[in-house]
């Protein structure tokens, strides 16, 4: 190892050991898929420079603080796992009782049988054992080891914690059971502002306000919940800007508040099983900064006239729009978007448009950017399989909207071009009219799913 040359020109030695330290951990990758054995990344790069660099990097607690556990560039076998508990425990040492950041990502099918599930077994219980230093952990692991995490999350001090993400990976073998169910108290985690689930964790929304921003129960998560839930989450929760939540059972709720004020709501998804119904939600909720609305039922569910209320009544500036399983009476939908001018992303799985729907899309005059119509700015359309317009209706909405001036015009009355359609049809003639075609090449994406048609 060489000495760093005294050399009063070099600026960065004159540097105080402390700003020195600042900028080392600017150092550190911004991704979570890096080994923290890679001798060519920070932090173990930065020991290598010099012995004055060695020196400051190994006294930076915070330098050290940041775990992650897997080989991202190639299988792990036996021995890496023994290398990252070795690695592991220099972090934990030289991190002192400095806040810790966890990243766990493990192979799909990885299982005890492989040979490698006693020395994983003994790094996971390493990271829990740190449990009350947690700051972040984000953890993409296969079920069989998903429950040891929920577990600790659950059960353990973890009230430095501010974000989790716990994402659980393929399902259990038959007759072994799913993960054990668990609860977990918000309260417990008064710092915690990001949440991300697919593990069976019953949150307890409870107690005083909390200050999570980001909650997402993503595909797998099966606990039991109803509109009251929703309710309380929301309530308990004022400062959500994102929220993902899967409703799969009827409320028994019937008292709900006069208005939601959800004044920091800027994405909802909502996905909700057959017997769950939110639609009176929207009669409650104010939403002046909403900007993504998803709505998904399992099942194809009947008419959504809160939907139209809550648009008319907050105005929300809606950027994009998603309804599936969702049927919206066409006239109904149009209402909708009339109040949506800023949508750029519309995807309509379950109602019937028709040539109406087109005409509405389609801007009046191609050489007059003023005159468009519905949603000016809108960039990508996908329509399902119940719509039923005619070809010759998408072809003039599409060049309608590819003909307009500009991308990105700044002014909101202006309308863009378009990028991008998707929809179903009997027929793909369109993608060999010579005018379509002529967009294609322009860089238009349009994508069309050939549907089967019913037999008489």
């Amino acid at each position: 190892m060489s000495t760093c040359p005294n050399d009063s020109s070099s600026a960065i030695q004159k540097l105080a050991p402390e700003l020195l330290s600042e900028i080392f951990l600017l150092c550190l990758p911004e991704s979570e898929l890096w080994s923290m054995r890679n001798a060519s990344q920070a932090p173990l790069l930065l020991g290598r420079v010099c012995s004055r660099w060695r020196t400051i990097a190994h006294s930076s607690a915070a330098l050290w603080s940041h775990f992650s556990v897997g080989d991202f560039s190639c299988d792990m076998q036996k021995s890496d796992y023994a290398k990252d508990i070795e690695a592991l425990q220099i972090c934990m040492e030289r991190s002192w009782s400095h806040p810790i950041s966890v990243t766990i990502i493990l192979e799909f099918q990885k299982k005890p049988t492989d040979g490698c599930g006693a020395p994983l077994e003994k790094l996971l219980l390493a990271i829990i054992s740190q449990s009350s230093r947690w700051r972040s952990v984000i953890a993409m692991i296969p079920w069989v080891y998903g429950d040891e995490i929920a577990a600790a999350f659950c059960t353990k001090n973890v009230s430095k914690l501010e974000y989790f993400k716990l994402l659980v990976w393929g399902s259990s073998p038959p007759n072994t059971g799913r993960m054990s169910r668990h609860r977990f108290t918000l309260t417990n985690a008064p710092r915690l502002t990001h949440l991300e689930l697919s593990a069976d964790i019953n949150i307890d929304f409870h107690g005083t306000s909390h200050r999570i921003k980001l909650l997402e129960f993503h595909h797998g998560y099966n606990v039991k919940t109803d509109l009251g839930d929703l309710i309380t989450c929301l309530i308990q929760c004022p400062h959500l800007t994102t929220l993902f939540y899967r409703l799969s059972q009827s409320s028994h709720t019937t008292e709900f508040p006069a208005i939601l004020n959800l004044t920091h709501l800027r994405s909802l998804r909502l996905y909700f099983y057959i017997g769950a119904d939110p639609n009176i939600l929207f009669d409650h909720i104010l939403v002046p900064k909403l900007s993504v609305l998803e709505l998904e039922h399992a099942m194809p569910s009947g008419d959504w006239p809160s939907l139209l209320n809550m648009l008319k009544r907050c105005r929300p500036p809606l950027t994009s729009l998603t309804l599936n399983g969702i049927h919206i009476r066409e006239q109904a939908l149009l209402e909708c978007l009339s109040l949506t001018p800023e949508l750029r992303i519309l995807r309509i799985y379950h109602t019937e448009c028709t040539d109406v729907t087109m005409a509405a899309f389609t801007f009046g005059d191609c050489t007059d950017n003023t005159s468009a119509n519905l949603c000016p700015r809108l960039r990508w359309l996908q329509f399902g399989i119940a719509s039923h317009f005619s070809e010759a209706a998408m072809k003039r909405m599409v060049l309608s909207r590819w003909r307009v001036q500009g991308l990105e015009s700044p002014v909101p009355s202006l309308p863009v071009k378009i990028v991008g359609v998707s929809y179903t049809s009997l027929t793909d003639e369109i993608l060999s009219d010579p005018a379509i075609l002529k967009c294609m090449d322009e860089g238009l994406r349009l994508c069309v799913a050939i549907r089967v048609a019913a037999a008489d």
